[in-house]
């Protein structure tokens, strides 16, 4: 009898195992992957952690940081990246500001020399002088400024002593915290300002220097101030190569990032993993290797890691990230000129799981252009695991 039974429960068993995998075959997830977008994005940075950044002071950006008087200089031999990548930002905003304050400058100084060389101390020539200067007033202060601090500017001892009625109004701008007055000047009944702000109490003669210079309409006064400022257009080149040189630490940076399109056709649901490899071809390069391998991930809003689930008969854009930055390969520079060049063809290797008996499962995305365009490719998945399976 108990033979009997067993039988029976053996047959049944059996006969419902196959049923299901005849089900399972007609009935599981169909994927596939097509690679939409590779891009340099740098605004993932928050969903990762925020690792600690080596800073080597001896490089040619750092040092010019340090050199430049319009940006704030690095110093340290590490900071988080969030912090370096916001300094670094900063300044990029500084150098251009200062880049558009110097070619302004260089279209007005000719006319600010030609008021000056008049050499006729009047009011409508100051007042001429002083609706071309305040647009410029900025880059000319911060000059003399520098000098000042430097020593190459000393002030003329005895000061000058100026009388008689002044071409421009005097304006106290501002006190130091001690109470000493901050000297402006302006053009009778205008609302503008010109005040050279001192940083510190060495800097009150400058200023007090600066405002009655303009004032009292000192040819020679202002003559000095212009050439220390007309200096900064001969050193534009170096802020030229700065700003070079930031954009290349802020790519440096960044990571490569990727959008993926996943389509499943089939009618059960899909969960795609996070972890994903982006494989391109440096075949016959100076890479010196078939190809390389690019850890991404897939992160929420919240910086984790989350599988994707894609329902049957939808599609999903899943956005990848890579685990490092660019940097940390020794070649990067290689590696982001390929891209640039959009020389070579990449693809992504995904994991799935599509709730079947066989687990996790391999997907292979389309081939594309490994560059800003994600032009197609006519490699088929057969040649991909030919060559890397």
């Amino acid at each position: 009898m108990w033979r009997t039974i067993l039988t029976w429960v053996c047959a049944t068993l059996g006969s419902a195992t196959i049923g299901a995998g005849v089900v399972w075959i007609f009935d599981k997830a169909a994927p596939s992957a097509t690679t939409a977008t590779v891009f340099v994005e740098d605004g993932l940075t928050e969903r990762f952690d925020d690792v600690t950044v080596p800073i080597d002071n001896t490089d040619v950006t750092m040092k010019g940081l340090v050199d430049s008087e319009w940006v704030t200089p690095i110093r340290r031999p590490a900071m988080p990246l969030s912090e370096l990548r916001e300094i670094l930002e900063e300044n990029r905003g500084h150098v251009e500001r200062h880049t558009q304050s110097v070619e302004r400058l260089k279209r007005d100084l000719p006319l600010l020399r030609t008021i000056l060389s008049h050499k006729e101390k009047n009011k409508t020539n100051a007042e001429n002088f002083i609706d071309i200067w305040e647009p410029n007033d900025g880059l000319i202060y911060g000059a003399v400024r520098g000098n000042f601090a430097r020593g190459s500017f000393p002030l003329p001892e005895p000061m000058p002593v100026y009388s008689g009625e002044p071409f421009l109004h005097e304006d106290i701008a501002a006190r130091t915290g001690e109470g000493a007055p901050i000297y402006g000047v302006s053009k009778r009944g205008s609302k503008f300002v010109s005040a050279l702000v001192p940083t510190n109490k060495e800097e009150l003669p400058l200023n007090f220097y600066a405002a009655k210079a303009l004032q009292y309409f000192d040819i020679e006064g202002l003559s000095n101030m212009l050439d220390l400022s007309e200096r900064e257009i001969g050193q534009q080149h170096l802020h030229e190569r700065l700003l070079e040189g930031i954009d290349r630490h802020l790519l440096s940076l960044s990571r490569w990032a990727a959008i993926v399109f996943v389509t499943n056709t089939g009618s059960r649901p899909m969960s795609v993993s996070p972890n994903v490899k982006l494989i391109v071809d440096t075949e016959k390069t100076t890479v010196n290797k078939p190809f390389i391998t690019i850890e991404m991930e897939h992160r929420n809003e919240f910086g984790m890691r989350v599988p994707v689930n894609v329902p049957g008969g939808e599609s999903r854009a899943i956005l990848f990230a890579s685990k490092d930055l660019i940097s940390a390969r020794p070649d990067w520079n290689v590696i982001h000129s390929m891209y640039e060049n959009s020389s070579r063809k990449c693809f992504f290797i995904l994991s799935y799981s599509p709730n079947s008996l066989f687990g996790e499962s391999t997907l292979f995305s389309s081939v594309v252009t490994f560059g800003h365009n994600a032009q197609s490719d006519d490699t088929t998945e057969d040649d991909i695991r030919e060559r890397f399976q």
